[in-house]
């Protein structure tokens, strides 16, 4: 599993406008290098790290919320994401394990 750090878990919860159905999301922002990117049309170039944000798959979204509320101490944590992509090509977070330290 790739190592990303996690800033934030949030979930979003509420009635949808047009169904009128109630929907809840559990959400991330992971920091991730940057990356420059320069085509014809475009140029972006830094170093540091660009915020992401990532959807978190039910299945385990109260753990995972649950982790990092319990191990964030006012700074991002490092952990190994697995991910896989929606019917939309969206990442989606689907697990996680507490990334190992660097000798």
């Amino acid at each position: 599993m790739p190592k990303f750090i996690v800033a934030s878990v949030f979930t979003n919860s509420g009635i949808a406008k047009e169904s009128k159905n109630p929907y809840s999301m559990t959400r991330s922002l992971v920091l991730m290098p940057f990356s420059d990117i320069d085509n014809t049309n475009f140029q972006s170039h830094g170093q540091g790290f660009s915020a992401v944000e990532l959807s978190v798959h039910p299945s385990f979204a109260d753990k995972f919320q649950n982790h990092f509320n319990a191990n964030f101490k006012g700074l991002p944590i490092q952990l190994d994401l697995a991910t896989t992509f929606d019917s939309q090509a969206k990442t989606i977070i689907t697990g996680f394990s507490v990334a190992e330290k660097a000798a």
